[in-house]
């Protein structure tokens, strides 16, 4: 086996554990007992590490845990309804981004257009011998304008996620979802009075961050308001 020779660096075979040059003899070398259990501290410690890395890995990306979810609505008188049979969707937060700067985009085209046809429509009752007869037209731009102060406006072509549910009696659902995936909750509802319809809904961004359960309620203090265009 080749050695080193401290004394004088000469490099190769040592005949009979002496240095060929300076006849210096070569103890030969044998690990001991404090190396060793410092080279299997070393170890141990790396293989806890690798251990946990792959812990805290498939805990918070690979396994899944329950979002609790419950919805309901408190009255102006005080009474609190909980809502049975809401579609609720769990969709992935980037592809809720990418859906939301295209429905404002489209919501904004849409009100420039209607607000064009009310004006062109407000300047033919102008000119018409019949001015109290409004045109057919601003009565489909104002239905139209309903329309995109409503909740099906934002609620169409949503993204149906990666997970779709219905509350139960109680006004409650559960979602299995991965334990770090960022998610938007989204539902609707709707209410029949005696005289109109009240529709509600929800866009709620949800991340378990790692934890096995997580609850949430949809009720009127975090429910998603139609923004307003004046005319």
């Amino acid at each position: 086996m080749n050695k080193k020779c401290p004394r004088c660096g000469f490099k190769g075979e040592m005949a009979d554990d002496k240095c060929p040059i300076c006849d210096l003899h070569i103890e030969p070398h044998s690990i001991k007992p404090i190396e060793l259990i410092i080279i299997f501290a070393i170890l141990a410690v790396g293989i806890i590490a690798i251990g946990l890395s792959a812990y805290w890995y498939v805990r918070n990306n690979l396994l899944d845990g329950d979002l609790n979810g419950e919805v309901f609505i408190v009255t102006k008188g005080g009474q609190t309804l909980r809502l049975a049979l809401v579609e609720i969707r769990a969709i992935p937060q980037a592809d809720f981004e990418r859906y939301e700067v295209l429905k404002n985009e489209e919501a904004e085209r849409e009100k420039q257009r209607i607000l064009l046809v009310l004006d062109n429509a407000k300047r033919k009752m102008e000119f018409s011998p019949y001015p109290s007869i409004l045109p057919a037209d601003y009565y489909q731009a104002r239905q139209d304008f309903a329309e995109l102060r409503s909740v099906h406006f934002y609620w169409k072509e949503l993204p149906l996620g990666t997970h779709q549910t219905k509350t139960d009696v109680n006004g409650e659902f559960t979602f299995r979802l991965k334990r770090n995936a960022s998610m938007l909750i989204a539902a609707r509802a709707s209410r029949t009075l005696l005289t109109k319809e009240e529709n509600y809904c929800w866009f709620i961004p949800v991340n378990l961050e790692g934890k096995d359960t997580m609850k949430i309620s949809l009720n009127n203090d975090n429910m998603f308001w139609i923004p307003r265009f004046d005319e």
